[in-house]
């Protein structure tokens, strides 16, 4: 029973004309990868490089904040 909804599934996914390929490249704006602790630590500076490696995959910026929580 699976295998025939998955194969009815793809079927019209192939007739329907599959995914348009006219949508916008995402993402428009650089992506913001917030860091919960205060600037400075291993956290910040740990976030900060994977901010690099995932700009340098992508060819997206990424910037990272950093947003300490706040105690009520």
């Amino acid at each position: 029973m699976r295998i025939v909804a998955k194969l009815v599934f793809f079927v019209a996914l192939i007739a329907s004309g599959g995914v348009s390929g006219t949508a916008d490249p995402y993402p428009q704006k650089p992506v913001r990868l917030i860091v919960p602790f205060a600037a400075g630590g291993g956290t910040d500076a740990l976030a900060r490089l994977v901010a690099k490696k995932l700009t340098d995959k992508w060819g997206h910026q990424v910037v990272v904040r950093t947003e300490p929580a706040q105690r009520e």
